[in-house]
């Protein structure tokens, strides 16, 4: 399901491309995507997008739920 302008915070790339990693931080993401922390707040509350984990003592999310959201919400995933 692709977000449309109107529904979401802004519309998602057609490709985005993750690090092989097993985690990776909200800073992370904000810095591949391009997204404000505005953005991925609207995203988490509107749209189910994955909350950070306490993972290693760090606030971390999981590459692999990011990445099902992601094509779950139309957008293509490459992987770094």
């Amino acid at each position: 399901m692709n977000l449309p302008v109107s529904h979401g915070p802004q519309k998602l790339p057609g490709v985005i491309w993750l690090p092989a990693a097993v985690t990776m931080t909200s800073g992370d993401l904000l810095r591949l995507t391009g997204w404000s922390r505005q953005v991925l707040y609207a995203y988490r509350q509107r749209h189910g997008f994955p909350q950070t984990s306490l993972i290693d003592g760090k606030q971390q999310l999981r590459t692999r739920d990011v990445a099902a959201w992601l094509v779950r919400h139309g957008t293509k995933v490459e992987w770094l």
